[in-house]
């Protein structure tokens, strides 16, 4: 028979508690020094995409500068009329580009100097107008509905917009610079 202590039994819950764990220094240098590592790591990716970020990329077309704006007269001497049925058929392909078109207002609403038109750019003949485009503008000017205008400003993609008959419209979008009345 072999003496000692007299065994204990388990705790109620099943298993004895586990003796409280050892550390040595060498384990603990080596946390501190994984914490620095990973720390850098994170640092270095953080860094890097804000450089991404502020760096200017390629320009898009038409030449826009670091701020994507370019002068009323920049965008004048650079518009261009891009055929309706292209411009139509994929709006965002032209974003960027400087367009000019010549129509008649269907619609125009402002308030406090900018607003937006419906400019009908094709004159069908007999009175009718068609192949409208949505035109943003930031500087007010005197004509209205039935007017006769043109633009200048850059294609931002497409715009949606509900017709007075309840239905609803999908047409190219531009950012005027210019309303030539």
């Amino acid at each position: 028979m072999t003496t000692g202590p007299p065994p204990t039994a388990p705790p109620p819950g099943g298993y004895p508690p586990r003796p409280p764990r050892q550390s040595s220094g060498a384990s603990t240098v080596l946390k501190v020094l994984l914490g620095v590592a990973l720390g850098g790591v994170v640092l270095l990716v953080g860094c890097g995409v804000l450089l991404v970020a502020l760096v200017p990329g390629e320009t898009p077309p038409g030449g826009a500068g670091e701020t994507g704006e370019r002068s009323p007269r920049e965008v004048r001497s650079e518009a261009r009329r891009i055929p309706y049925n292209r411009l139509i058929k994929d709006p965002d392909r032209y974003a960027g580009e400087a367009v000019t078109y010549r129509g008649k207002i269907f619609q125009v609403q402002e308030s406090g100097g900018s607003g937006f038109m419906l400019l009908s750019t094709k004159n069908a003949g007999y009175g009718l107008w068609e192949d409208e485009v949505y035109v943003n503008y930031s500087e007010s000017f005197d004509a209205a509905e039935g007017d006769v205008v043109r633009i200048y400003g850059t294609v931002t993609g497409a715009a949606d917009y509900e017709t007075q008959i309840g239905g609803s419209n999908h047409v190219p979008e531009i950012e005027a610079t210019t309303v030539q009345e």
